[in-house]
């Protein structure tokens, strides 16, 4: 986690943060779901990462190969719809590079 904290690729999108490099081992690629300090109670925290976790497991087919992101929701994601939200995590991803392209 530290390591991708430091990491140099970042991408803002909506409520999300997404921070990626490279994994030291070239197997499937791994995501982990955090939040901002402050976010505010337990359940509106916990809401939120369900609805990045739903978003991220729709896109993990897409994700290439070899790489650990990080996701980090802000509380501009309360109140957004998921599709908004996995719409958003496509866009940060596919930014950085991370999504598989379709052939």
């Amino acid at each position: 986690m530290r390591k991708l904290y430091r990491a140099a690729g970042t991408a803002w999108r909506g409520g999300l943060r997404v921070q990626a490099a490279r994994a030291d081992s070239a197997g499937a690629s791994r995501i982990a779901i955090s939040t901002v300090r402050g976010f505010g109670s337990a359940v509106s925290r916990n809401r939120a990462r369900r609805i990045a976790r739903e978003a991220a497991r729709v896109l993990r087919p897409q994700l290439a190969v070899g790489y650990d992101v990080l996701i980090t929701v802000r509380p501009q994601l309360l109140g957004v719809a998921a599709t908004a939200v996995a719409a958003d995590m496509k866009k940060a991803l596919g930014r950085g590079g991370l999504l598989q392209s379709s052939v």
